[in-house]
């Protein structure tokens, strides 16, 4: 009796597992899309480059980011000199906390818990698989179209214009930069930030 009821108990404690979704791209594709993204982000937003935040955000950037499961991905920190309450990832690594987000925590634990969510979102590729479910839909919308003979937009298959992050162009969705949380993720992203 007391083996069964331990069977029956036993799910309960086990780890819960979460994976990246649908992916077209590789992981080494997240790392160039990432490298390319970050160094039009380094020329455009105003970064804090030197100094005990940016010491202090990427100490604890990889201190966390050697938990992070997945693909080993070149992680870098920088701390970017904006007063909003934000912090952003890109494909690939580069992750990006704001001076207002690190003059408001109280913790080095909730300046951690950010970061790891902002890792999380890269381990779990959230910035690519949004592009690739967007690339899909579009084709398939694309297809629809001409099979109904609407044909394609006359500017491409991702429509008129796609903007990035401080006013960037940009060759995929401005949802590879994994802006936000839509589509459910956010259950995903922070349990994976939990695991870190």
């Amino acid at each position: 009796m007391a083996c069964l009821v331990l069977t029956l108990a036993a799910p309960g404690f086990a780890q819960t597992r979460v994976r990246p979704g649908f992916n077209l791209f590789t992981t080494q594709q997240d790392i160039e899309i990432g490298a390319q993204s970050a160094a039009v982000i380094d020329r455009r937003v105003p970064l804090v480059r030197s100094g005990y935040a940016t010491q202090y955000v990427e100490r604890v950037g990889q201190r966390l980011a050697a938990q992070a499961p997945g693909p080993g991905y070149p992680y870098r920190f920088r701390v970017a000199n904006l007063s909003d309450v934000n912090a952003f990832a890109l494909p690939g690594g580069a992750i990006y906390v704001h001076r207002g987000l690190i003059e408001q925590v109280r913790t080095e634990g909730e300046l951690a818990g950010v970061i790891a969510h902002e890792i999380a979102h890269v381990a779990l590729r959230h910035p690519t698989s949004q592009a690739s479910k967007a690339y899909v839909t579009r084709a398939g919308i694309g297809l629809l179209g001409t099979l109904l003979g609407e044909g394609q937009a006359e500017h491409g298959l991702w429509g008129h214009e796609c903007r990035g992050w401080a006013g960037t162009e940009c060759a995929l969705p401005s949802l590879l930069a994994g802006c936000g949380d839509a589509g459910g993720r956010r259950g995903g992203t922070d349990h994976g930030a939990r695991r870190i």
